[in-house]
């Protein structure tokens, strides 16, 4: 027989709590990748492309977190809007990333300033 468990299951728990990297462009384009697609490089190693960009783009900040880790976005309007990592959508070393303004509701005259990644939102720091 199968019998219910009982208990809530959360997106949560169905994500594994792995180590990734969160990349966010000059331009405001974000995406999550596995830690596991970069490696060490030791001496006499060839070079690896670490990201692309689109033109006149480039990386500016770099994060490395846990997909249950939250992300905190700061506008110039004094705004701040938070979502759970695994919810930055995952994209490969190469691939560019998506628009963050399609993944938050910033308004047309505002502009993101600062980003944070944090363990949760329940530090009276933050």
């Amino acid at each position: 027989n199968i019998e219910y468990a009982g208990g809530d299951l959360s997106m949560e728990d169905m994500i594994p709590d792995e180590q990734v990297v969160i990349t966010i462009s000059h331009a405001g384009y974000i995406k999550r990748t596995s830690l596991t697609e970069y490696k060490t490089q030791n001496r006499g190693g060839v070079g690896q492309k670490g990201s692309t960009t689109r033109n006149e783009d480039f990386l500016e900040n770099l994060f490395i977190g846990t997909n249950h880790q939250y992300m905190l976005f700061f506008t110039e309007k004094g705004k701040c809007f938070w979502m759970r990592v695994f919810e930055i959508p995952e994209g490969s070393k190469t691939s560019k990333g998506r628009a963050i303004q399609n993944l938050i509701n910033l308004e047309p005259d505002d502009k993101l300033k600062a980003f944070i990644c944090t363990k949760d939102l329940k530090d009276e720091e933050y």
